[in-house]
C-alpha cells in the first residue's frame, strides 16, 4: 500500500489553508447523479462527518471520504482542511483499505489541480487505479486529470483523456465534452498539431481530432473557409464522435445562412466633402472585387449617395437588380437609409450609428469610429493596473470626441482621469505640458519661498506623482512636438497610450526617433510582415496615388467587400472573428462589426509589434480608426 509523505501532507495542509483566503477555481469539478456513483454524492458533508463520529474504522473513513467528496462537488474547498488531514493521518498509519487508499489519492489529486499544482497533481492521478471507482468518481477524475494536463499545456494529452470520458456521460455532459475537446484544439499555437498526425494514424479517433485541430488552426480568422474545410473533414470520418455530435461552436457556425449575390450595389458620395475619402474606400472594394474568385464574383454598381433622399437611391439599386447593398458612408444618410429601406436586401453601412430606435433587420454596420480604439486603449490601462491617467487631446472638435469616449469608459471600468489638457494643434505647447504634470506649479512653490526668504534657492523642479500613465490622441506632426516634451519634463518613464492616428502608415525612423516608446493602436497590415505578406495579393492593386496616411481607408474597403461573405457566419457566433487588414473583425448582438487592432509601439524611430504575452512592454491589443474627413 502506498504511504503518503509527511513532506506532501504538509504541503496539502498548507495549500488548503490557503484556500481559506480566496483562490481561483480552474476546474468545475460537477458530477450530476449516475448509477453506482460515490455516496458523498448524494449527502452533504455535515451529514457524513456526523455519522463519522460514531463509527469506527474501517467505516468511519469511508463516512470522512463520502464527506470530502460531497465538498468537492459543492465546490466548498475551504472546509476540506480537518477531514482531509483525518484522512492523511489514517494513511501514515497505514489504517486505509485499498479503496478507501484510492479515493484519497484521488481527492489529492483534485485538491492539488484545483490549487494549480499541476506538476504533484499529475503525479497522483498516475498512481490511481481507475477500475476501483464509482462512475462518479471516475468522471470526476477524467475530467480533473484532463484538466492538470491541459495547464500544463500537454494538449494531445488532455484530449486523450477526455476521449473514454464520453463513454460514460449522459448526452448533455456528452455534449459538453466534445466541446471542451474542440476548445483545447483551439488553445495550442501554429503548427502543434502536425507532429502528431503520424504517431496518431492508428488512433482513427484521436487522429481525427489532431486533423480538426490543423484544419481550425489553418483557416483561424476565416470561418467560411473553416466550414467547408469541416464539411470535407466530415466526409473523411464519417463515424468519428465530432461529425455524429458537432461541436456547438460548428453546429452554430453550420446554421449561418450565406450571402452570394450577384449584384452588389455600393453607395458612396462621390461629391461633397467626403467625396475624397469615399474614393479610397471605392478603390478598395474594387480591389478585394478583382481578387475574388470569378466562380463567386458579383458584379459591382456605384450609386451617389450624397443626394437628398437616399431613399431614391436605394430603390433605383433595387430595380436594377442589387441583391446586397455596401453602404452608405455618412452617418445621416445611415439613419435615413434604416428608417427607409425594406427587408428586401441585406446591407453593410460603412459607418457605425445608434439604431436602437430602429429595426436593424438585415442591416450590418461596420466602421471605424474612435470608440473602438478607445474601449481598448481603457481596457488595456486598466488591466495593466495603471488606474491614474492623464489625458492629453487637441483643441478641437475630434480631440474632444477622443477625451470623452476615453473617459466614459475608463471611469466606467473603474479608473481616474487625474488631469485633462488640451494642446494647440502645430503649437510648441510647452506651458499645456508643464501645466499637465505639475510642473508649473512646482515653480509657483518656488517662487512662493523666494519671496518668504528673500533669495534665490537652488531648485529642480519635480513633476506631479500621481500619473501612472498618460492617454494621448494625436496625429504624427503633433506626436513628434509633445513626446520629446514630456520627457524633457521628467515624464520619460510615464508610459504614454495613443490611438492609430498617430502612425503615419509608413516607416519613418529619422522623424518618429522623437515618439520612442509610445505605445499605440495600429492596422496589423500596416505594420505586421506576416500580414503583409499573407495579404500581398492586394498590395499590386493599391493605386500609387494613395497616400500611407490613407491607407487604412483602402484597407477598411477591401474588408467591407469580404464581409459580404462572412457576416451571417459572425452573426450566429459572435464569438468567431474574421481576419481582415483593418484587424480582427467580429459582430456584437447589435448587428455592430468591431475592430480590434494590433498593439504596437516606437523603438528606434521604428513600429515594433508588442508580444501578446508580455502586455507590459509598451503596448497592447484590440480596436479600430478615425479621421477627420470620415467624421
Amino acid at each position: 500500500m502506498h504511504i503518503i509523505s509527511k513532506s506532501l501532507l504538509f504541503i496539502l495542509l498548507v495549500s488548503v489553508l490557503a484556500l481559506l483566503t480566496g483562490c481561483p477555481t480552474p476546474i468545475n469539478p460537477q458530477q450530476p447523479p449516475h448509477k453506482n456513483q460515490s455516496l458523498g454524492q448524494t449527502q452533504d458533508a455535515e451529514f457524513w462527518l456526523m455519522k463519522a463520529k460514531s463509527a469506527t474504522a474501517p467505516e468511519k473513513y469511508s463516512f470522512i471520504l463520502n464527506a470530502i467528496a460531497s465538498m468537492i462537488e459543492q465546490k466548498q474547498f475551504s472546509y476540506i482542511t480537518e477531514p482531509l488531514a483525518q484522512i492523511g493521518q489514517a494513511e501514515t498509519e497505514l489504517a486505509l483499505n485499498q479503496e478507501q487508499h484510492q479515493r484519497f489519492l484521488l481527492y489529492q489529486a483534485i485538491f492539488l489541480t484545483q490549487m494549480q499544482d499541476y506538476t504533484q497533481a499529475l503525479n497522483q492521478f498516475e498512481q490511481l487505479k481507475p477500475i476501483q471507482f464509482s462512475t462518479g468518481d471516475e468522471i470526476l477524475r477524467l475530467k480533473t486529470y484532463a484538466e492538470a494536463y491541459l495547464q500544463t499545456s500537454n494538449f494531445v494529452e488532455a484530449i486523450k483523456i477526455r476521449i473514454p470520458l464520453g463513454t460514460i456521460l449522459t448526452a448533455a455532459e456528452y455534449q459538453e465534452n466534445q466541446d471542451a475537446i474542440w476548445n483545447i484544439l483551439k488553445l495550442p499555437t501554429e503548427n502543434y498539431f502536425d507532429v502528431f498526425t503520424q504517431s496518431t494514424a492508428n488512433d482513427p479517433v484521436l487522429n481525427g481530432w489532431i486533423q480538426l485541430a490543423i484544419i481550425q488552426r489553418q483557416t483561424q480568422g476565416q470561418p467560411r473557409q473553416l466550414l467547408k474545410a469541416f464539411s470535407l473533414w466530415k466526409n473523411r470520418f464519417t463515424q468519428h464522435p465530432a461529425a455524429v455530435v458537432i461541436p456547438t461552436e460548428l453546429a452554430r457556425m453550420s446554421q449561418a445562412k450565406f450571402y452570394d449575390p450577384k449584384t452588389v450595389a455600393v453607395l458612396l458620395p462621390q461629391t461633397g466633402i467626403i467625396a475624397p475619402s469615399a474614393k479610397v474606400i471605392r478603390q478598395g472594394i474594387e480591389a478585394a472585387f478583382f481578387q475574388s474568385p470569378i466562380a463567386t464574383k458579383p458584379s459591382l454598381h456605384f450609386y451617389n449617395s450624397n443626394v437628398d433622399d437616399i431613399g431614391t437611391v436605394y430603390q433605383k439599386a433595387l430595380a436594377e437588380g442589387a441583391d446586397f447593398i455596401l453602404g452608405p458612408l455618412n452617418k445621416d444618410k445611415i439613419v435615413q437609409f434604416a428608417q427607409q429601406k425594406g427587408d428586401e436586401l441585406p446591407a453593410i453601412t460603412l459607418n457605425i450609428v445608434d439604431l436602437e430606435t430602429t429595426n436593424t433587420g438585415n442591416i450590418y454596420q461596420f466602421g471605424l469610429p474612435i470608440e473602438n480604439e478607445t474601449n481598448q486603449i481603457s481596457q488595456r490601462l486598466y488591466d495593466l493596473n495603471l488606474k491614474k491617467i492623464a489625458v492629453l487631446v487637441p483643441d478641437n472638435h475630434l480631440g474632444d470626441k477622443a477625451l470623452n469616449a476615453f473617459k466614459n469608459r475608463f471611469e466606467a471600468l473603474g479608473g481616474e482621469i487625474v488631469i485633462q489638457k488640451h494642446y494647440k494643434d502645430e503649437s510648441e505647447n510647452s506651458d499645456v505640458i508643464q501645466s499637465l504634470l505639475g510642473i508649473d506649479e512646482s515653480f509657483k512653490r518656488k517662487n512662493k519661498l523666494e519671496r518668504l526668504f528673500g533669495r534665490a534657492l537652488e531648485f529642480d523642479p519635480r513633476r506631479r506623482q500621481d500619473i501612472d500613465a498618460i492617454f494621448l490622441y494625436a496625429n504624427p506632426q503633433n506626436g513628434r512636438r509633445l513626446k520629446p516634451l514630456l520627457d524633457y519634463y521628467f515624464a520619460r518613464n510615464i508610459p504614454v497610450y495613443a490611438t492609430s492616428k498617430i502612425h503615419s502608415g509608413k516607416n519613418n525612423p529619422e522623424l518618429d526617433k522623437d515618439m520612442e516608446s509610445i505605445n499605440f493602436l495600429s492596422f496589423p497590415w500596416l505594420v505586421d510582415a506576416d500580414v503583409q505578406t499573407s495579404s500581398n495579393t492586394w498590395q499590386p492593386s493599391i493605386p500609387s496615388s494613395i497616400s500611407s496616411e490613407s491607407a487604412y481607408l483602402f484597407a477598411f474597403g477591401v474588408d467591407a467587400y469580404q464581409l459580404i461573405d462572412q457576416v451571417s457566419v459572425l452573426e450566429v457566433f459572435p464569438e468567431q472573428y474574421f481576419n481582415g487588414l483593418s484587424g480582427k473583425l467580429s459582430m456584437n448582438s447589435v448587428h455592430q462589426i468591431n475592430n480590434t487592432l494590433t498593439w504596437s509601439h516606437f523603438h528606434n524611430g521604428l513600429v515594433t509589434l508588442t508580444q501578446e504575452d508580455n502586455p507590459t512592454s509598451n503596448a497592447s491589443d484590440e480596436t479600430t480608426k478615425t479621421n477627420a474627413v470620415v467624421e
